[in-house]
């Protein structure tokens, strides 16, 4: 009894903090072959008898029993303290890239309403300005929770577009599809909000030229289909892979693992994105709220 208790109290916690396996077994088995002539000769006033072998190996048996059984409390415990640590870090990750969102949109139609003050076209700067206000006021109550549905992130979009629209009037060519079977579907906010906010960010450049973008959004059953298109200045230096599109690209690890397809194409100066998302699968979701 008196070797299962300094096993369990004292060796264990030195094997944990050392890291030494051999040298442990060696001191219990040492512990044991010493301790257990002398329990006999404590009890029966001597140091051999036949039965000190069966003794030793029950002994043995008990130490292992003991030793396995606060062994996988032990492994136990720091696998849930490492799940909790890793959920902790992923979601401090995830805290980091959803709030990368590009705010230069936000001053960027400030400086429209601004200049459509000084014109004296106060009507269309009122309508512009809350717009822009209901925008905000969805982008941050929605970007704050962990999932939102696909029809609100849908609503976030469509104010978007339509600021876009009063903006550069008729240098939009806009073309849009969306077939949603599952308005209900939770996504993670402001994901395909980012490609919508990208088209128009590159299409910036064109001054005086006709701005082509094309949205496609199908959701059937779990699975949601998104296509960006939208047009780039001829000489324009786009990469596929700019800082917000490996953000987005890290979020979608981080939440969709590997269910999902991210592809960027740029063809007959267009910037294309492509996504396919199986929501039955985010992971995400199952393991914590943020």
């Amino acid at each position: 009894m008196a070797v299962t208790y300094i096993t369990i109290y004292v060796l264990l916690p030195n094997f944990y903090k050392e890291q030494k396996p051999i040298k442990n077994v060696i001191f219990i088995l040492l512990l044991i072959i010493i301790s257990l002539p002398i329990q006999e000769y404590i009890m029966h006033a001597r140091f051999w008898s036949k039965e000190l072998f069966a003794t030793f190996l029950e002994t043995c048996f008990i130490v292992s029993i003991a030793t396995a059984l606060v062994m996988s409390k032990n492994w136990l415990n720091l696998h849930i303290e490492k799940q909790a640590i890793e959920k902790e870090k992923v979601k401090a990750e995830l805290a980091a890239l959803k709030s990368q969102i590009n705010p230069h949109f936000f001053f960027n139609t400030l400086n429209n309403i601004y200049s459509l003050v000084i014109r004296n076209e106060n009507e269309k700067a009122a309508i512009i300005l809350e717009e822009l206000s209901d925008l905000m006021s969805k982008v941050l109550y929605e970007s704050s929770a962990s999932r939102i549905t696909i029809e609100k992130e849908l609503e976030i979009i469509q104010h978007y577009i339509h600021i876009q629209e009063m903006r550069f009037a008729a240098n939009i060519e806009l073309e849009t599809k969306f077939i949603i079977h599952d308005k209900e579907l939770m996504i993670p906010p402001m994901l395909l909000f980012f490609f919508v906010e990208n088209c128009y960010k590159h299409s910036g450049n064109m001054i005086g030229e006709k701005i082509r973008i094309s949205l496609e959004l199908k959701v059937i059953r779990q699975t949601i289909f998104f296509k960006a298109v939208n047009t780039i200045p001829q000489n324009a230096t786009i990469q596929n892979k700019g800082v917000g599109i490996e953000n987005t690209r890290k979020r979608l690890n981080l939440i969709y693992k590997t269910e999902y397809e991210l592809k960027t194409i740029i063809k007959d100066h267009e910037f294309i994105v492509e996504l396919t998302i199986d929501a039955a699968n985010d992971t995400e979701n199952q393991m914590f709220d943020y």
